[in-house]
């Protein structure tokens, strides 16, 4: 996940998310700072898939198995009252061994924002992308 404050465009600062991964942060391809998604969040499980990918943030993962409560990112967000910009990419990659694809809704806020569905893309081992731009505290996946 990505997140950027739109203020002024040419000087925004990227916070790149990974979720699932251990340690500290670390650059990919010489460019992109990952950071891990620790101190955004509190629940969940961290992983790691068998295979590796092409992009690396894409091998590790956060999923949760309590189905039943918010799973819900803080982003402390400096400026409040300023739209941000939201990415989120998201590949399945079988992480649980069991193929069972899984549907889900992001939220921004706990509003709707888009609901992600992972089958068809875990057929190809397609990557999905959602991009927002939002006033918001929280991303959540429920």
């Amino acid at each position: 996940m990505s997140v950027s404050d739109l203020r002024d465009w040419r000087r925004s600062e990227w916070w790149s998310i990974e979720c699932g991964v251990g340690g500290g942060s670390h650059v990919v391809n010489g460019s992109m700072s990952w950071v891990p998604d620790t101190n955004y969040i509190k629940v969940g499980t961290n992983a790691r898939l068998s295979q590796n990918q092409a992009l690396e943030e894409m091998n590790t993962l956060r999923f949760f198995p309590n189905k039943t409560e918010n799973n819900c990112y803080i982003l402390p967000l400096k400026f409040l009252g300023f739209n941000y910009i939201v990415h989120a990419g998201i590949y399945y990659g079988k992480y649980d061994g069991l193929s069972k694809p899984l549907t889900f809704d992001l939220k921004l806020d706990l509003e709707n924002w888009t609901t992600v569905n992972t089958s068809l893309a875990a057929k190809g081992g397609i990557l999905i992308y959602h991009e927002a731009i939002y006033l918001t505290r929280t991303v959540c996946l429920k």
